[in-house]
C-alpha cells in the first residue's frame, strides 16, 4: 500500500507535465497562489515548508492566495475542469481551522465537481500539466495515518538524569525459628506493572500524539534457611 492517497488529476492533456512535491524531504504544502481567467485557471505558484517554490502557467486575471498555519491541514478538496475538457476550472478546499479557499474561472460557469480523496489531509505537493494556462492539476496527499511508530529514539542527556525511584514493598514475611532444627521456607510473589505516558509534537502540517506504554512483570522467589 502506497503512503500516498490516490491522485486524481482534473483538466486537459496539453501543456508540459510537472510534479512538485516534498515526498523526498518530508516538506509539505505551505502556501498557494492562484490566478483565474475567464474560462480557465491561468497560473498557480506553490511553496513547500522547506522554502522551495514553483510557478506554473502565466500570471494574469483574478488573484487569490492561501497560507497554511502550523498544524493546519485539508478537511476537503474539490476540483473542476473548465467544462470543455481542456483546462482546470476551479480549486476549492477547507481546512481544520474552519478556513476556506475558492479560486475559479470568472466567466464560464462551473459544471462537474470532483471531490478529491485527501487521505490524512496532509498535502505533499501538486502534479499536473501547464503551458500558458493550467491545463490540469492534482494534489498529492499522505494516506490516512493508522499508527505512528518511534524508532531509534536517542536521549543524549539520559545519563545525567537522576531517576526518582519510588520504593514499594510487594510482599514481606517475618519468621522466627524457635527451635535448634534447620527449617526451610519459601516466599513467592509477582506483580504486573503498566506505565503509560503521552506527549505531542506539532509540525507545519500536523499534530502528532504519541502514547508510550510500558509493561513489566516482576516475579521473585526467596528460600530461607534458618537454624
Amino acid at each position: 500500500m502506497s503512503f500516498l492517497a490516490p491522485v486524481l488529476v482534473i483538466g486537459g492533456q496539453k501543456g508540459n507535465a510537472f510534479d512538485f512535491n516534498g515526498t523526498g524531504s518530508g516538506a509539505t504544502l505551505k502556501k498557494i497562489w492562484v490566478w483565474a481567467g475567464g474560462w480557465q485557471i491561468k497560473s498557480i505558484k506553490v511553496w513547500l515548508t522547506d522554502g522551495q517554490s514553483m510557478h506554473f502557467g502565466e500570471s494574469a486575471g483574478d488573484f487569490k492566495e492561501f497560507t497554511f498555519e502550523d498544524g493546519e491541514h485539508f478537511t476537503s478538496l474539490s476540483l473542476w475542469g473548465n467544462g470543455a475538457g481542456t483546462r482546470l476550472g476551479a480549486i476549492k478546499f477547507k481546512t481544520n481551522r474552519s478556513r476556506e479557499f475558492f479560486a475559479h474561472m470568472t466567466d464560464w460557469g462551473l459544471k462537474t465537481e470532483y471531490p478529491i480523496d485527501i487521505g490524512s489531509g496532509i498535502c505533499m505537493g501538486v502534479i499536473g500539466r501547464a503551458g500558458s494556462d493550467i491545463d490540469s492539476l492534482g494534489f498529492k496527499f499522505i494516506n490516512t495515518i493508522k499508527s505512528t511508530v518511534l524508532k531509534n529514539v536517542n536521549y543524549p542527556t539520559l545519563h545525567s538524569v537522576i531517576p526518582k525511584v519510588a520504593v514499594e514493598e510487594i510482599k514481606s514475611m517475618t519468621y522466627h525459628n524457635n527451635t535448634s532444627e534447620m527449617q526451610e521456607y519459601k516466599i513467592e510473589s509477582s506483580k504486573k506493572i503498566i506505565k503509560t505516558s503521552s506527549w505531542s509534537k506539532q509540525t507545519n502540517k500536523q499534530t502528532k500524539n504519541y502514547i508510550l506504554k510500558l509493561k513489566c512483570h516482576v516475579s521473585f522467589s526467596c528460600w530461607c534457611l534458618t537454624m
